[in-house]
């Protein structure tokens, strides 16, 4: 080290030295620095903490904070922003003070980092918050008097640029001037609010702030203060006025009052508040050592100040309650801290550190650069704040001390009463609580300091509130729970203070300042003066716990003392008297309070019954040990010797009362010993006096009146029990009644009254003998010869015995029953009626008894009564005894009689009529209310039921009313129940064959079987009617029960298959041949479980059931070399013709005797039987065992002439090999291997092209062989075994790309043909422009896509290239051809009666079709079902009429070339592979193109022969509202020929026209009442990367839409889910716009021929769908939403609305109709005539416009059901043919074209 020492010393010493000379200053990257001095400043609002304390120590009382905002630009509103939601951002802040003016070297400062604000006595200290403003904005500007200083920024140098500032422009303001750097957002009011109050605490100068948001002023806070007021310090002696190391001396504490108000201006209200709090300055002196000041200097840059001022706010209770109204509002949360809350740290403003309690404390603390915290890090700086954080306690503790002085004053001065002494203590707990210390944040260092401060400075305990004032910690007592009810004197501390101050309490407790009360308190307090009763009670019960506790903290001796001193003043000793002083030293007994009653005597030595009635034995004995009890038996010894006992009878009652009491609880023992004493006195009152026991009796002895019995005054005071032990005799003996019966002078009434009154005295003995004694007389009967029951005597016999007799009753005698007889009134619950029942006195007739004598009744009136009887004591009587499954006898009268007969049992009728339908019978309507008392059911159980409905089914008339009782019963009906009822046979059906097979019943003149529930469906009026199976209908009731029992809507999927096996032709007879095919449809929907009974399986797959379709013979032109015959033909001349009259044929057969079509062309040249090419019956068929067509057809291929390469080969063959790539793209993504031949890719670029003069397809099916001309095959090389694409020179694209297909793919269908045709006829251009992807696929660059189309462009003799095609349902039919060559080449069949509308109208759809054709449609489905034909037709194509001939080709074959794709039975075995993509332009095509190749295949046409003009007269009868452009005409050459130009013919144009047409005219309409929206079954795959992007409807949402309204017979459709707000919406809130919309769909729908619009137009409303319209079905749906939301102006239609009928007034004319529900009735109607063009014209061209191209959107869904490039290109077809029409129609209408 001394080495480097020595080696800096001499290089810093040799001036003169070169490392001297090179010396540099140190370069500081200022953009760096201020940004690592902004990271610093993390809290919110630094800007302006920093602005407002500059504004203070610049002496300014004035402040204004300006928002400055883009409010020109957010007032604009946007497609995301509506004017209700503009969100303005603060682009500028300005900052003004009316502080003292920048001077000069202020103004140098800002150009200073780290150099601060010299003045000791002002908070700056680190020179850098100036450039807080830096975190805002890049280059603020300080504008202050005359003088103004710009920042800018050159690369990250920071350079400043100060000027003068025009006199005019001067001003009182310090203006500091901020262009955001980035636009922020207005803060919060409340956020900022709160800032700006809490710093506005404790500044000196700074008396008002503004805030403002533009020129709008949302916030003022106004600040104002009392003058400081110097208090006297309390206890000033005791306290330490210097910090602990002497660094400040405290010399003085004033006091100031301040109140702020704050002003909040909102857009709805302006809110007023006002604070108050005082704050306490403390004046201190500052004697800092040198060295300190020297290193504080070095840190802070200035000197440490001579005197220093510390701040303190604190919020007394009436301060805080007096601000309750602020309380809650954000604003003050940090300004008011609660008594229970920490208030902050201010150096100048407030800092994140808290100070342990709730005051807030500003001082000439020294924080960190950030300012948010102190600084205890730096030593010096540490040692500083904390001196200063010392005397912060001082003065908090002075603060304290003070107001709790004040408080003292109040408790001396005032009458205290519950309220004033309330008030006194909580302000003394706020108090006490606020200064309690708590853990600082973030530093506990502070709240340590403080808190350390606070209670060690001052010698002078701490004083705190008890219930006697204000009063030091160490005279105040904790309260102790079972000790305050007995303290008078001593101070203790109020519940108020025990609860709220806790951790203060803790605290003084822990250092022994308060204690809890003890022995020593309460023996001091028993020495002054004696106690009442209740605080004696208070005081033994306290001292007995004490006693009992484990630790003993009262010692014997001390309760002892207790005992001695315990003097009580007893109100209660003597009654009357004045109150007793008891002595508790002289007592030696207690009594329980029981022992004897309040007036009773007591010896003088036992404790007054007065106090220890409050207390229990335990408390007694174990605060007294020395007390003992006194019992019943001391007592007894005591009172027998009372001078009053036995002589006087109240006395002595009272006295004996209380023995009997005790002698009802005491011992064996101690009543031996009560009896011993009491046996001999005279203790017994009697009516004449006391008597001894063994001389008295009890009072009910009343044979005898003079024997003495006992009188009391309360019969129940002395216990029978006592009495009887005592010796008191109860009766005289019951042989003495015997023996003196006759000769008793009593009647029969009062001999059961004694004999009632003693008869729990009688032995069993003595009751038998009363049983059995006849000893009672009855009631005279009502008919002296009436037999009596029970074997009673008559009425001669003069006694009976108990059970003989009843009880009297009125309702008895009516029935004429023997009555015991007696005077007055019978009571049941009396002892006499108790007797009499033990000695078997009936109260009511047994049951057995009652039905005997009701079913024995001859007056239905007589067996009413007895009901009434069993009725009316049902619920005490019978209720138990009455068990209706044993009753045998009928005696229930039932209902359909006058009498009631015949009768029945419980268990054998019911209440419920209805039962009455199975025969059961019904109670009696007056007994049904009491049904559940004879135990009648409501109706037959299960079992019943069913037993009944197995015996006796039902008839046909009757069969609805049993199901219908029956489904009221099915709750009641088990699992076994159902099971019985779905195998039992109980439904009646009419016999098919009219005679029964099973029990007839019922009416209806017809024989009647019974079936099971599971052979029979319901009828139904959705679906139509199998008439194999038996339909029922009983009703809905009856239906629900049926249901529940197995009756199905309609058969399952299996049953119907077995159906169809078991007689498939009796079905198609029965049913007809499309509604057997919708029963094999469903069959074959739920075919995956119908093939699971392997048994079914099996009988299908032999059975004869499945329909096969033979075609009809195809139309065409004359025969010739190519055609063939059909099927069944013995050769090759057969006319064809001869059978094309004949509509397709319909057969049943096995599915192996059936073929699958997978070729069309094969099926109509064999006519073979085939399956109906649908896909779900094809799937079942394939798996039943029928074979495609194509895999029992041998092709062969024969081309004539030697194969040669030409130049049309060679370019079809380069176009072949650079789209080899994009021939395996399907329309939506490249090919998969289960698609793709193996090496597909390979085999077409490997592929090689030679021309041949001709090529013919041989076709052999069976025995029937068919040739015909083709343009194009495949071959194998024999020599080279490559892969040949063989064509002739006027080769079709179609042809070539049928061949292609067999070598690339495995299963080659029509529309892949179609599509690759497309990919190889069209330029890459225009694939592009269509939407196909072709620079993904072939990864070509933009240049080398434009040098293909320009090279397209420039080809000589290049041919047209075809729109891209459709998918499989467009199949391209051809116009019709003119009126001459009709005539003469066609001869339309003869049409049925009832086809001829149905026929023209799908001509007009279809006017290319064959006649034949679609009139074998018709009668195969009817002319009601021509929507749902044309619609068939639309998608699976048709035969179009037969083509005149026009001339022999070029080819010189002389006939039509009428080719089909047919699958090639072998491929290529052995191909190459190549990865080469080569991109070139498309060769030179033949002179025909793919279009006219497809309309080849399917009319049998050759289109070539008839030149421009022959297409153009052709199609001249289906021009369309737009104008194709006009090509120069050219003639179709032959083979080997020039081709037409390379423009789009107008013969393509106006094919294009026609399938628009077509697809238009198959748009239908539906007038269903609810529309279930599914996805559609051609939904797109799973995206892709290929795939493009879904458009709006790409897939649908599923809908449930509800019919709720009809406008202009357009069906409004509204979401289910909100059905009752969407028609408000449709039918109220809406209903113009409504009206507006059907307008605008109208016109457009007219534009495409669609009129009315109501044909195919359906307007709809949702929630929040995101589906603007959709394609169901070709039935058109659009969403009003979208329109309301887009382009409906409510306010705008208003106001149009209005003029139009001014206008319509001023002429006289017809109203316009005003906004509301629509007309008519049921919410459907028209608009009037006059109102229409006032709709059309409030929209604009934009609104016809979008949903024009919504409706050529939808319309394309109609070939295609993908958003995929078919669809773009149907769809722009749609728009460029009749965009003019739609101009011309806006045109008419008077629609603006004007934004």
């Amino acid at each position: 080290m001394s080495k480097l020492a020595a080696l800096k010393a001499s290089l810093l010493a040799d001036s003169a030295t070169e490392a001297k000379a090179c010396a540099r200053n140190v370069l500081v990257n200022q953009r760096h620095l201020i940004d690592k001095i902004l990271a610093r400043y993390s809290a919110e609002f630094t800007v302006f903490r920093e602005l407002l304390q500059n504004s203070n120590d610049a002496g300014a009382e004035s402040a204004q904070i300006v928002f400055l905002t883009n409010k020109e630009e957010s007032s604009r509103p946007t497609l995301l922003l509506f004017p209700w939601s503009r969100a303005a951002t603060v682009q500028t802040v300005i900052y003004k003070n009316n502080g003292r003016p920048f001077s000069d070297e202020d103004f140098a400062r800002l150009r200073k980092i780290a150099e601060g604000n010299p003045d000791e006595q002002k908070i700056g200290f680190f020179g850098v918050g100036f450039y807080s403003l830096f975190s805002l904005c890049e280059e603020p500007f300080v504008s202050s008097g005359d003088k103004s200083m710009a920042f800018l920024w050159k690369d990250d140098m920071l350079l400043t640029k100060t000027g003068r500032v025009p006199a005019e422009e001067v001003s009182e303001w310090t203006t500091f001037y901020m262009d955001m750097r980035d636009p922020i957002e207005v803060p919060k009011t409340d956020e900022f609010a709160k800032f700006l109050a809490t710093s506005l605490a404790f500044t000196q100068s700074l008396k008002s702030v503004e805030v403002f948001v533009d020129d709008k002023r949302i916030l003022h806070f106004h600040k104002k203060g009392s003058e400081p007021r110097m208090i006297e310090i309390p206890d000033k002696r005791a306290l330490t006025l210097t910090s602990p190391n002497n660094t400040f001396k405290l010399t003085g504490v004033a006091v100031s009052k301040v109140q702020l108000d704050v002003e909040v201006d909102s857009k709805r209200k302006t809110d007023n508040y006002t604070i108050f709090m005082h704050i306490s300055t403390a004046s201190l002196g500052v004697t800092l050592p040198r060295k300190l000041a020297d290193e504080m200097k070095r840190t802070t840059k200035k000197n440490p100040p001579a005197t220093t001022e510390l701040r303190l706010m604190f919020s007394n209770y009436d301060e805080y309650e007096g601000s309750s109204n602020v309380r809650g509002v954000t604003i003050f949360d940090s300004l008011i801290p609660g008594p229970r809350e920490q208030g902050h740290i201010f150096i100048g403003f407030p800092t994140h550190q808290t100070t342990g309690c709730a005051i807030q404390l500003a001082g000439h603390l020294i924080p960190t650069v950030e300012r948010e915290s102190i600084d205890f890090v730096d030593r010096t700086l540490s040692y500083w704040n904390q001196e200063l954080l010392a005397m912060g306690g001082l003065l908090a503790r002075i603060v304290y001390e003070t107001d709790l002085s004040g408080i003292e004053t109040l408790y001396e001065q005032m009458t205290l009463d519950a309220q004033s002494r309330t008030w006194l203590e909580s302000k003394a707990v706020h108090t006490m609580v606020s200064f309690t210390p708590k853990a600082s944040t973030p530093s506990p260092h502070v709240g340590t300091i403080v808190a350390r401060a606070f209670f060690g400075m001052s010698a002078s305990p701490l004083r705190i509130v008890s219930n006697r004032g204000i009063r030091p910690a160490d005279a105040v007592r904790a309260p102790v729970a079972g000790m305050l009810a007995f303290i008078r004197t001593t101070p203790l501390l109020p519940e108020s203070a025990v609860a709220e101050c806790k951790e203060l309490v803790a605290f003084l407790q822990s250092k022994g300042h308060i204690r809890p009360l003890g022995v020593p308190d309460v023996l001091r307090e028993l020495g002054e003066h004696p106690r009442t009763t209740d605080e004696a009670v208070a005081l033994i019960k306290w001292l007995a716990g004490q006693m009992r506790n484990p630790a003993r903290p009262v010692a014997g001796t001390e309760a002892g003392q207790i005992q001695q001193l315990l003097v009580v003043e007893d109100p209660a000793s003597e009654p009357g008297s004045t109150a007793a002083v008891v002595r508790f030293a002289r007592m030696t007994h207690y009594a329980r309070p029981g022992l004897v009653s309040p007036d009773q005597p007591l010896p003088e030595t036992v404790v007054p019954l007065s106090i220890g009635k409050h207390l229990s034995r335990e408390d007694l004995v174990d605060a007294f040990p020395t007390l003992r009890e006194l019992t019943a038996p001391d007592w007894i010894a005591f009172v027998i010797r009372h001078k009053d006992f036995g002589v006087d009878a109240v006395f002595t009652e009272r006295a004996m009362a209380t023995v009997s009491r005790h002698y009802l609880a005491a011992s064996d023992a101690n009543r031996a010993r009560m009896v011993s004493m009491l046996a001999a006195t005279a203790c017994v009152p009697t009516q004449f006096g006391p008597r001894v026991p063994a001389q008295s009796y009890f009072p009910t002895v009343t044979m005898f009146k003079d024997l003495p019995r006992v009188a009391l005054t309360n019969p129940r005071s002395v216990a029978d029990q006592l009495l009887k032990a005592l010796g008191v005799r109860e009766h005289v003996e019951l042989q003495m009644v015997f023996d003196r019966l006759n000769d008793l002078n009593w009647d029969q009434v009062q001999l059961i009254k004694y004999l009632a009154s003693v008869q729990t005295k009688l032995t069993d003995v003595e009751v038998g003998r009363l049983r059995a004694t006849p000893m009672f007389v009855r009631e005279p009967p009502l008919a002296e010869s009436a037999a009596q029951p029970n074997g009673a005597p008559g009425a001669a016999s003069a006694w009976f015995t108990a059970a003989q007799l009843y009880a009297p009753s009125d309702a008895l005698r009516a029935f004429d029953m023997p009555i015991l007889k007696w005077a007055g009134r019978w009571r049941a619950g009396s002892d006499e009626a108790r007797l009499m029942t033990r000695l078997g006195l009936r109260e009511h007739v047994p049951v057995d008894e009652l039905v005997r004598q009701a079913a024995a009744a001859k007056d239905p009136k007589r067996r009413m009564d007895w009901l009434k009887y069993f009725i009316e004591h049902h619920e005490l009587t019978y209720k138990r005894s009455y068990a209706a499954f044993n009753i045998t006898t009928p005696f229930l009268p039932t209902a359909g009689t006058p009498t009631g007969e015949p009768l029945a049992v419980p268990s054998a009728c019911f209440t419920d009529a209805a039962a009455a339908v199975m025969g059961f019978r019904i109670l009696h309507p007056d007994l049904k209310p009491h049904a559940d008392k004879f135990g009648v059911e409501l109706a037959p159980g299960p079992a019943a039921l069913l037993e009944r409905l197995r015996v006796a089914p039902p008839g046909v008339d009757d069969a609805a009313a049993v199901f219908t009782f029956l489904a009221s019963r099915q709750a009641t009906f088990s699992r076994g129940d159902w099971a019985a009822l779905r195998n039992m046979r109980f439904i009646p059906v009419k016999a098919r064959d009219g005679s029964s097979s099973g029990d007839a019943g019922g009416g209806g003149g017809g024989s009647v079987q019974h079936v099971a529930p599971s052979v029979v469906y319901f009828e139904s009026q959705e679906g139509t009617p199998l008439a194999m199976f038996t339909y029922i209908d009983f009703g809905a009731t009856a239906n629900a029960f049926l249901r529940a029992c197995g009756v199905k809507d309609q058969p399952s999927p299996l049953e119907l298959a077995q159906s169809l096996v078991r007689d498939p032709q009796a079905f198609l007879d029965a049913s007809g041949i499309e509604t057997y095919l919708s029963l094999l449809r469903q069959v074959a929907a739920n075919y995956s479980s119908v093939r699971q009974n392997s048994t079914l399986l099996k009988q299908m797959r032999a059975s004869a059931f499945l329909v096969g379709v033979q075609p009809a013979a195809a139309s065409g032109g004359g025969g010739g070399d190519g055609d063939a015959d059909g099927p069944g033909s013995n050769g090759g001349g057969a006319d064809p013709t001869s059978e094309a009259d004949e509509a397709q044929r319909f057969t049943l057969a096995k599915a192996s005797e059936i073929y699958l079509v997978d070729d069309t062309v094969l099926s109509q040249i064999f006519r073979p039987l085939c399956a109906p090419m649908e896909d779900l019956l094809e799937s079942m068929y394939h798996d039943l065992g029928s074979q495609w067509l194509s895999q029992h057809v041998e092709l062969t291929h024969a081309p004539k002439g030697t194969p040669t390469s030409t130049a049309a080969a060679t370019r079809l063959q380069e176009v072949i090999q650079e789209r080899a790539v994009l021939l395996l793209y399907d329309g939506q993504q490249m090919r998969g291997s289960r698609d793709l031949q193996s090496g597909a890719e390979a085999t077409l670029k490997a592929l090689r092209v030679l021309q041949v003069q001709a090529i013919d397809i041989v076709r052999v099916f069976g025995r029937v062989s068919r040739s015909q001309r083709t343009t194009s095959c495949t071959a194998v090389s024999s020599r080279t075994r490559e892969v040949l694409l063989l064509i002739t020179a006027d080769y079709d694209y179609f042809d070539v790309a049928s061949a292609l297909g067999k070598i690339v793919l495995k299963k080659p269908r029509l529309n892949d043909a179609l599509l690759l045709s497309t990919l190889l006829s069209t330029s890459i251009e225009n694939l592009n422009r269509k939407g196909f992807p072709v620079d993904r696929i072939l990864n070509l660059r933009a240049s080398k896509l434009k040098v293909a189309a320009n090279a397209v462009l420039d080809r000589k003799a290049s041919p047209a290239s075809t729109p891209t095609q459709s998918r499989t349902q467009l199949q391209t039919p051809t116009q019709p051809q003119s009126q001459s060559q009709s005539q003469s080449q066609m001869q339309t069949p003869k049409t049925p009666p009832g086809h001829e509308q149905a026929l023209q109208n799908l001509q007009s759809v279809f006017p290319d079709a064959d006649p034949r054709f679609l009139l074998q449609q018709l009668q195969a489905l009817g002319p009601a079902r021509v929507q749902e034909i044309a619609a068939r037709l639309a998608e699976t194509g048709y035969p179009t009429a037969p083509a005149a001939k026009n001339g022999s080709s070029g080819s010189g074959s002389g006939t039509d070339k009428k080719t089909t794709p047919a699958t090639q039975t072998q491929t290529p075995s052995s191909l190459s592979s190549s990865s080469s993509s080569i991109t070139k332009t498309a060769p030179d095509p033949p002179p025909s193109d793919d279009l006219f190749g497809m309309i080849n295949k399917f009319t049998g046409m050759d289109i070539k022969k008839f030149g421009v003009d022959g297409i153009t007269s052709l199609f001249s009868s289906s021009s369309t509202l737009g104008t194709p452009q006009t090509q120069t005409p050219t003639t179709l050459a032959g083979a080997g020929g020039s081709g037409p130009p390379g423009e789009i013919t107008r013969r393509q144009t106006e094919l294009l026209k026609t399938h628009l047409q077509n697809a238009i005219a198959t748009t239908r309409g539906t007038n269903a009442g609810s529309i279930q929206s599914q996805v559609a079954r051609d939904a797109p795959t799973p995206p892709t990367p290929l795939q493009q992007v879904q458009s709006r409807c790409g897939v649908l949402t599923e809908h449930d839409l509800a019919l709720v309204a009809r406008v202009e017979g357009v069906p409004v459709y509204v979401d289910r889910a909100v059905l009752e707000a969407g028609t408000r919406v449709v039918q109220e809130t809406h209903a113009r716009g409504v009206r507006r919309f059907v307008a605008v769909l109208g016109l457009v729908a007219r534009v495409f021929g669609l009129a009315p619009a109501a044909a195919a137009v359906h307007v709809y409303w949702d929630k929040d769908g995101a589906t603007i319209a959709f394609n169901r079905d070709r039935a058109l749906f659009f969403n009003l939403r979208f329109y309301l939301g887009l382009h409906f102006d409510a306010e705008a239609d208003a106001r149009g609305i209005v003029a139009a009928a001014a206008a319509a007034t001023s002429v006289g004319g017809g109203g316009v109709s005003m906004p509301g529900a629509f007309p008519g009735s049921g919410g459907t109607g028209t608009v009037a005539p006059a109102d229409a063009p006032v709709l059309l014209q409030h929209d604009k061209a934009p609104t016809f416009f979008y949903w024009f191209m919504t409706f050529c959107h939808e319309l394309a869904h109609n070939f295609v059901g993908e958003h995929n490039s078919q669809h773009e290109y149907w769809m722009s077809s749609f728009a460029e043919t009749y965009l003019l029409a739609l101009v011309a129609a806006m045109q008419r209408e008077g629609i603006s074209f004007s934004e």
